[in-house]
């Protein structure tokens, strides 16, 4: 099933944040003050460089082919110090160029949150945070004054004083076990007080010691927050760990927690070094110097966050049990907007530290009401060491529609039973079928499903089955969802459409669509572009109204991402009309349009894969195929196009433009090797044809170097090959240019071909004349041409009798011989 346009997700109290990826993605723009900046997503490892020359800056990315978008580049960014911002992908790696808009712009480049490269585009006036201090400039050391400190203060004439009034401390130093003592009946200091030597100590006392125990307070809270690691003491009790305070992330069922002490009891902070009468001072001082303290800096911290998200990238080792996935649990049943305040205001701790366990709680709750996008801002945003955080986002992917990653937990290979299962087949990398019991498992699940969720999900499960050759899977899935009795969606009925064309009804698919679409209800062009999916697979016309609607969406929608897969559809259309010259167009303009995107490419590969000459005519087909590089890279996705398009050239007998197109292709496919090796043997370079094919045995290998030393006279050489390549049929054809008669005679099939064979090998003395017949006149035209001609050295009438009779046969085995050439 196309979808023309991802489920748009609504902001609910969070903003909708695009999902990241470690590599690649949409690079995003914004201005600030005095300077503008991009930033793309990389990983940490990656190399890169920056050149800045003639108005331009380039990034390189050496060694790597990584797919960036700049589609939402400039929402948020004027075009005044960056005028364009464009992407490739080259045989040496990926290059983004950048086109400024200012002549003396200073160009940098920093590193962001351990996952994003910074490009930023700041004015030449901007002092940059690096400039040093002016060393020049002089200071007048000798002129340093001391300002007089009295205890009266300067007050304008004619003012009285005030009376001397308590002094309250700014800060409270008041032991925190001690009862408070009302303002009024505090003693009053009074500023000019003199204190006594006892009275300083205790002073200073109470000080270090209120200091010491807050200390120690926010040590043990930071060590809950896990922004300090405190080793537990032996006889203390360990703080609860994040599977046994919410069971539902554990693998298995945690063991039973440990009795809690008396709400009477002092603070939790592990004591095992404190001793009896010991004073808070001591206590800091032992764990200081047992190192039961460790400090992690923020940097530290976020390193280590960042390296903790790659790997949960990779995918799981073991499959997910079930009840992790339990999605019908992530709600207490109470409304969405009941639910999401609650969770905001648990959301932050002490040191504003994400709560892991209600950043993962609050995505899922987004996940189980179908709202994807907020779920990946919540996990986006609060950045913590939430658990299952990569299979959330993915999974929050699928729900909006969007694609998920070929490297991420939804891109394992191997089959997982259950609910892991399901999200593996919505996921559409690994196989989505594996056998019936394994889908078995898969069916459960996704009838488990909340029905928003079925109706959700269930039309991305059947295109993913039918995909897979799966037709009667599909249709259980499509029976389960319509069962709960829900109105269907227009995707229901959408993937219903997709149903029928696959069981053979595509016609009636196409007119329920069609009335979708004339109906003008819920999404149009979602319904424009499967039934011209539909039409095409089916090999269905395209109407010129169709087309002409499809121009009119791409225009609706210009800027948009719908307009990408629009005009992606519309080029195939016209190429199924057999307009391969309009379809190039609207692709070439579409690109120039919207930056290279990779859906283009990708209709370009599919057109240029199925385009035939013969349909389209072979001066379009050439004139097309010379353009080609244009709209496909060097990837191997493109070599099935590249096979194609050089195939009819070698045909058409051009193969130097053959050459160019199948170059790309040369290092990683066999096929177009054995093509390029054909190539050089219509430009006459039989040298490079066997280099072209050295050390490939397959029989096509064979059969070109055969052809090859042919050329160059080497019959003998040519029929070896052939026959150790068990080829005899092929080495029996070398025969007539190698002037082996006999051998054509005994292998050949054709009469023509063989009558003259046996002529020409009367005529050398490898086999016998035949005799005279006695009546030339009843011979056959290849009888006559075996015929020995009379001898005229002594003229008879017998002679001139049989020489007219054999002439007029062997007029009608020539003329048989050039009609049929």
């Amino acid at each position: 099933m196309r979808h023309l346009y991802g489920a748009a997700g609504l902001a609910l109290l969070v903003g909708a944040a695009p999902a990241g990826a470690v590599e690649g993605g949409n690079i995003r723009g914004g201005e600030h003050e005095g300077f503008s900046r991009i930033v793309m997503e990389i990983d940490p490892t990656t190399e890169w460089s920056l050149e800045t020359i003639d108005g331009r800056a380039t990034i390189f990315f050496p060694g790597k082919s990584i797919t960036y978008t700049t589609g939402n580049t400039f929402d948020m960014l004027p075009r005044d110090r960056i005028a364009d911002v464009r992407t490739g992908i080259v045989e040496a790696g990926t290059v983004i160029s950048v086109d400024l808009g200012c002549d003396d712009c200073r160009v940098s480049t920093s590193f962001v949150g351990a996952r994003y490269l910074a490009l930023d585009v700041s004015d030449a006036d901007r002092k940059s945070a690096f400039d040093l201090p002016d060393l020049d400039a002089e200071e007048d050391d000798a002129q340093v004054e001391t300002a007089e400190v009295s205890g009266t203060p300067d007050v304008p004439p004619g003012l009285p004083l005030a009376p001397e009034q308590p002094v309250i401390p700014l800060v409270d130093l008041t032991p925190p076990n001690a009862e408070p003592i009302p303002l009024e009946d505090r003693p009053a200091v009074v500023a000019d007080a003199p204190e006594t030597d006892e009275e300083r100590d205790e002073r200073e006392t109470q000080v270090v010691s209120s200091a010491e125990q807050t200390l120690i307070e926010q040590i043990e809270r930071a060590a809950r927050q896990g922004l300090i690691t405190l080793e537990e003491a032996d006889d203390g009790i360990s703080d609860t760990s994040l599977e046994q305070a919410r069971p539902q992330f554990a693998d298995t069922t945690p063991p039973p927690r440990p009795v809690a002490p008396e709400a009477s009891l002092p603070p939790t902070v592990p004591m095992a070094l404190q001793e009896p009468g010991s004073r808070p001072n001591d206590i800091l001082s032992n764990m200081l110097d047992s190192g039961q303290i460790q400090a992690t800096t923020v940097f530290e911290r976020e390193s280590a966050l960042h390296a903790q998200r790659l790997r949960e990238e990779a995918s799981p080792a073991t499959c997910i049990p079930d009840f992790r996935l339990d999605i019908a649990y992530w709600s207490d049943g109470s409304p969405l907007f009941d639910q999401v305040p609650v969770m905001m205001n648990e959301i932050l701790g002490e040191f504003d530290e994400p709560d892991p366990v209600v950043v993962t709680e609050l995505a899922q709750l987004y996940i189980h009401f179908g709202f994807g996008a907020e779920a990946i801002n919540v996990l986006e945003s609060f950045d913590s060491q939430a658990r299952d955080r990569a299979l959330l986002i993915e999974m929050a992917k699928l729900v909006d529609g969007k694609r998920v990653s070929p490297y991420g937990p939804l891109g394992r290979k191997e089959p997982c039973p259950g609910r892991h299962g399901m999200w593996l087949a919505l996921g559409g990398v690994a196989p989505t079928y594996h056998n019936e019991s394994h889908f078995e498992s898969v069916e459960n699940a996704f009838g488990d499903l909340p029905s928003s969720l079925r109706l959700m999900l269930g039309p991305k499960l059947i295109e993913n089955l039918l995909i897979a050759g799966q037709p009667d899977p599909a249709r259980r899935i499509y029976d389960i969802i319509v069962r709960s009795g829900s109105e269907e969606s227009q995707e229901v009925k959408i993937a219903k459409a997709m149903l029928d064309a696959d069981d053979g009804h595509a016609r009636d698919a196409v007119q329920a669509l069609s009335s979708m679409y004339e109906s003008n209800a819920g999404d149009p062009v979602e319904v424009l572009g499967n039934m011209v999916d539909i039409a095409l697979e089916a090999n269905y016309p395209v109407p010129d109204r169709t087309i002409t609607d499809m121009r009119g969406a791409a225009l609706e929608h210009r800027g948009t991402e719908r307009e990408v897969a629009i005009r992606a559809l519309l080029a195939q259309a016209l190429a199924a009309r057999n307009e391969l010259i309009p379809a190039v167009t609207e692709l070439t303009e579409a690109n120039a349009d919207l930056r290279n995107p990779p859906e283009i490419e990708e209709a370009a590969a599919h057109i240029f894969a199925n385009a035939d000459p013969e349909k389209v005519g072979p001066a379009n087909f050439a004139k097309v195929a010379l353009g080609l590089d244009d709209l496909l890279s060097r990837r191997p996705e493109n070599d099935a196009a590249r096979i194609n398009v050089a195939r009819h050239l070698l045909d058409m007998s051009l193969p130097n433009a053959a050459v160019d197109v199948l170059d790309p292709a040369m290092g990683r496919n066999d096929e177009a090797r054995i093509l390029m090796a054909r190539a050089h043997l219509n430009q006459g370079n039989y040298g490079s044809a066997r280099k072209t094919i050295e050390g490939d045995e397959s029989q096509q290998a064979a059969e070109v170097r055969a052809r090859s030393w042919a050329m160059e006279g080497q019959f003998d050489r040519a029929t070896e090959i052939l026959e150790d390549a068990d080829l005899s049929a092929e080495a029996a054809s070398l025969a007539w240019q190698a002037g082996d008669w006999v051998t054509v005679t005994e292998t050949e099939t054709d009469e023509q071909r063989s009558t003259m064979a046996k002529y020409m090998a009367a005529s050398d003395g490898l086999v016998e004349q035949p005799p005279l017949t006695e009546d030339p006149s009843e011979l056959s035209p290849p009888q006559a041409f075996l015929e020995p001609l009379p001898q005229l050295d002594s003229p008879s009438i017998d002679a001139t009798r049989r020489l007219l009779a054999t002439g007029n046969q062997l007029d009608d085995f020539v003329a048989e011989i050039l009609e049929r050439e």
